[in-house]
């Protein structure tokens, strides 16, 4: 079996981890790669992978080097094409989760509370915004992993918002923002391991984010 394995720059580390557990299985070829490099893609690759593992995040957007997530959805959409097996949610999955819009929209369509919120674009006029409920958080519409986030993000006045929006709107540049109803109080993940198309998916241990170490900072993913 070849087994290409996508990781970022910060999971790179556990590249000889790997190679040691899956390295001891003769059946198993294994080779690293970023997904920048793309090389499942590469028609002329001799080795075509049997599967590829996503372990992989954003790249380090404080260090400047960031590939936006729709890369792995455009990746994800390749390898379905291809009919390669690859590990973690779709692409049509993928590219649905990092757009906020949709995901309010989805949420309030099956009657699931969300916070107050609206979508600024770039050709919105922030001294007419609306917005009287704070504290407000203020965050990018196309991205995860926190990227964009600072302490600024959380906004308790018109003049911190319209700050915080024009930070934002330097960084991202011609994308919607959310300015939205900051709630406070814990977070939770929850995997699930299955196939779409599996009436046999389990679901893994409910995950706390633990804030106690934040103490009177600012408790935020």
């Amino acid at each position: 079996m070849n087994c290409f394995i996508v990781l970022s720059d910060e999971l790179s580390i556990c590249q000889n981890r790997l190679k040691d557990d899956l390295g001891a299985k003769p059946n198993i070829k294994i080779k690293f790669c970023f997904i920048d490099d793309v090389l499942a893609l590469r028609p002329y690759h001799i080795n075509k992978p049997d599967v590829v593992l996503f372990l992989m995040e954003s790249r380090n957007f404080e260090e400047g080097i960031y590939d936006p997530p729709l890369h792995e959805f455009e990746l994800k959409a390749h390898l379905k094409a291809l009919k390669i097996p690859y590990t973690g949610c779709d692409g049509l999955s993928l590219f649905s989760d990092y757009d906020k819009s949709l995901q309010y929209s989805l949420a309030l369509s099956c009657g699931i509370a969300v916070p107050k919120q609206i979508f600024v674009s770039d050709l919105t006029d922030v001294k007419t915004l609306n917005w009287t409920d704070y504290p407000a958080f203020v965050k990018p519409c196309l991205h995860g992993d926190s990227i964009g986030i600072r302490k600024s993000s959380i906004v308790h006045d018109k003049t911190q918002l319209e700050a915080e929006i024009n930070r934002q709107r330097q960084l991202f540049p011609h994308e919607p923002l959310v300015v939205q109803e900051f709630l406070s109080g814990h977070e939770y993940t929850i995997g699930i391991m299955g196939n779409w198309n599996s009436t046999q998916c389990h679901t893994l241990p409910i995950i706390q984010i633990g804030f106690d170490h934040a103490k009177d900072r600012l408790s935020i993913l």
